[in-house]
């Protein structure tokens, strides 16, 4: 018989015994030890070891019908729930951020309407205020013994708020009776003035008065030199007298 024909099959993976292993190969013909178990012979297309490929087919089957089975399991409310939630966090995650752009662009309005503010409008204010404020005391501050009656109504109308009934009163009560019976002028006249402190509805002012007083009782004129500090609030278009003080 040939060779071939007692030459056992060969399993997958079985390694070859060398050749020269307890040299095999300069020895010649061996007779085989005895004691060595042989390997058992598989047969990989009718023996018990071959593997049908109907029993995989039905095997990977039956896992996705497992899988299947467990996701039949859950209720249909609980899938709607988690969707729910997840669409509830996924709104929350969005609207932080619009939240967030919002308050950055209001800020970013306010800085521009604020750095884009005509920057002489507080000098102009402060120039007009200064400039009635000069007109204002020199008109207030003056009178004449025969006009002083007449002459109340239009320096009152150059005040406002309280200081404008105040003015008022202290006028027809004390200086006109003094003014008439020593027949009393005096001329008041603003030699500087500028401004103290600003804000956006008021300015504040001082002063330099000179007063030249003129009576029966003395007829050479008198200068007074009074330092006056006016508080000058916008009404409109127009800055009138709030408050006045001298020292």
């Amino acid at each position: 018989m040939s060779s071939s024909a007692n030459r056992r099959p060969r399993v997958a993976g079985q390694r070859r015994r060398p050749l020269r292993e307890e040299g095999l190969l300069d020895a010649g013909p061996q007779t085989p030890d005895a004691t060595e178990t042989p390997h058992s012979d598989v047969d990989l297309e009718d023996g018990e070891g071959a593997v049908d490929e109907e029993d995989v087919v039905e095997s990977e089957s039956s896992v996705e019908d497992e899988g299947d089975a467990e996701r039949d399991l859950v209720p249909e409310s609980d899938l709607d729930g988690v969707a729910s939630v997840e669409r509830q966090a996924i709104s929350r995650s969005l609207a932080l951020p619009a939240v967030v752009l919002a308050l950055c662009l209001a800020l970013l309005a306010t800085v521009l309407v604020v750095t884009h503010k005509d920057p002489g409008e507080r000098a102009r204010a402060a120039s007009a205020a200064t400039a009635t404020a000069r007109s204002a005391l020199e008109q207030v501050l003056s009178y004449n013994y025969s006009t002083m009656t007449q002459q109340l109504p239009a320096s009152q109308a150059l005040l406002t708020g309280t200081f404008k009934q105040e003015f008022g009163e202290t006028m027809t009560k004390t200086i006109v009776p003094l003014a008439q019976k020593d027949k009393t002028v005096v001329k008041a006249r603003v030699y500087e003035a500028g401004v103290m402190s600003q804000t956006d509805d008021t300015v504040t002012v001082q002063a330099f008065v000179n007063q030249a007083r003129t009576s029966d009782t003395q007829k050479e004129p008198s200068i007074d030199q009074n330092r006056v500090i006016a508080t000058m609030t916008r009404s409109g278009n127009r800055w009138l007298v709030s408050s006045l003080k001298a020292y």
